[in-house]
Formats: structure tokens, sequence, C-alpha cells
């Protein structure tokens, strides 16, 4: 049970970042394809496993200070240091593997992901900006990922929409966690970049991200795509799912766990799955 603790597999949906690239690129109807992402996904999920441990290795004396990360395995002291350390190791090892089974490129950015993840660790994390652009990293190198498991070119705009999604969701995320150590007057030293942010800085963030990905997806759509009333519904649902992630930001208070706030929104799954749907149909239908 620590162990699944440790792995946080709720975040398990992060990784699904290498799948766009299979998608916008039409060859999700090729096995072949099909395949070397979900390999990719594997190796992925080995070494976000990894991060996750090496995080709480590293953060074990913060953690047994903050109210609910106390309760983590490592800070609590069900896994040992040396236990830890164990466990990062294979999962490095598995993770190496797993992306030399796809090719040497994807390799590289498994390399790329954990060396970023370590340095944010150690340092990134307490920095202001630095700490949301790492974080916007590590979900741009799973699309490449995605495009050099199936051998082709990521375009700019899932870069762009991926980035500002990324950057939204990080945003959002330090928005929930300042407010809360606001509300019930926790010290910021827990995660002491809080202190170099504020709420109206954060929510220009959340609504700069916020507009330079609408804009990037709606362009994306109607130069790029064929099918002018399948683009219609798909910036609809697109623009639906945005505005109900703010509503749980803003309202709900839940923009602390993006996972979560994916995971618990049926109204936003719907959406995406209808978007899904939307992308599909748009290959059978209009490309055949």
């Amino acid at each position: 049970m620590d162990i699944v603790r440790l792995i946080r597999p709720k975040q398990l949906i992060k990784n699904v970042f290498v799948f766009p690239a299979l998608l916008f690129s039409r060859m999700f109807l090729q096995w072949a394809a099909v395949w070397h992402v979900l390999v990719a996904f594997v190796a992925f999920t080995f070494a976000a496993w990894c991060v996750y441990a090496f995080n709480d290795l590293i953060d074990a004396e913060a953690d047994r200070a903050h109210p609910t990360k106390k309760l983590r395995p490592i800070a609590a002291g069900r896994i040992t240091p040396k236990q830890a350390i164990c466990i990062i190791v294979f999962w490095l090892a598995a993770a190496l593997a797993v992306a030399a089974l796809v090719n040497w490129m994807v390799l590289a950015l498994i390399i790329a992901y954990l060396v970023i993840n370590v340095l944010y660790s150690l340092w990134f994390k307490h920095h202001v900006l630095l700490d949301l652009f790492c974080i916007a990293a590590g979900f741009l190198l799973r699309i490449f990922a995605g495009g050099l498991a199936i051998s082709v070119m990521v375009s700019p705009w899932l870069l762009l929409c991926s980035l500002f999604l990324s950057l939204l969701l990080a945003s959002g995320k330090r928005r929930a966690e300042l407010l809360l150590s606001l509300e019930e007057n926790t010290d910021t030293a827990l995660r002491p970049v809080l202190r170099q942010y504020n709420l109206p800085f954060l929510d220009l963030l959340v609504n700069t991200s916020l507009t330079c990905l609408t804009m990037c997806y709606v362009l994306y759509e109607l130069l790029v795509n064929n099918g002018f009333w399948l683009s219609s519904i798909a910036i609809v649902l697109v623009c639906y799912a945005l505005f109900r992630y703010l509503y749980n930001v803003h309202v709900l208070h839940r923009g602390g766990s993006p996972e979560e706030v994916v995971l618990r929104d049926k109204s936003l799954l719907i959406s995406m799955a209808l978007w899904l749907i939307v992308q599909v149909a748009r290959v059978i239908v209009l490309e055949g």
C-alpha cells in the first residue's frame, strides 16, 4: 500500500500527453504506432514514479511539518531512506530499459525528463516562474516523446497548446496552494516559492495562459484541420472544458490538484470524451 502511495497513481494521467501526437498524426488506427506510443507511456510512467520517490526523499524533513504531506510513506517513516533509494534505482533502470525498446530518441527524452526533475527538486521549485516552466517542460517532453516514438514531427500548434495548458494547470495549482495557506494561516515556508507569488499575479498567469491556449487551439482548428463543422464543435467543447476548469479553480477551489479536477468533474470528463470522439470522427469520416 505504501508503494502505491509513493507512486501517486492519480498523477498517472499526466502521461497521457504522449498520445496527442498519435491522435493528431492520424496514425491511431495503425497498431505498430499505437504499440510504440504505449511503450513510451510505460517508460514515462516508470520515470515519473522515480521522480516522485526522489522528490519525497529529498523533501521528507519538510513534509513532516506539512498537515497532509506528513502522511507520505517516506516522511512518515514507513519507507526508510535506504529502501527509497533501492526503489528509485529499480524504477530508474526500468524507465531507461523500456524507453530503449522504442528508440534512442525517446531514451534521450526520458533522461532529459529525469535530469530536469532532479534540478526541479533541488533548485527550480524554489524560484518564481522557473518552477512553472520546469513543470511545463515535463509535459512538452512527453509530447515530443509521443511524436518521436512514431517518427513524426510534432506540430508547433500542438507544442504551443501543450505549453499554455501546462502553464495554466501549474499556475492554477500554485494559486490554490497560496490561497489555502492564506485562508488557514499556514506557513508558506512549507513551499517557500509561494512567498514570491501573490493572488493577483497568479490570477494574471491563469488568465494569460487560458487566453493564449484558447487562441492557439482555435487557430489550429480553423487553419489546419479539415471540416468546418467538426472544428466548430471541437472549439466549443474545448472552451467549455477550459471554463469548467476555471470554475473548479475559482469557485470549488480544486486547482491544487489538477488530476483530481479531471477525475472528479463529470462534466469536464464528458466534454473531453466528446472532443476525442470528434477528433476520431474527423479521421474516419473526412479522411477515410
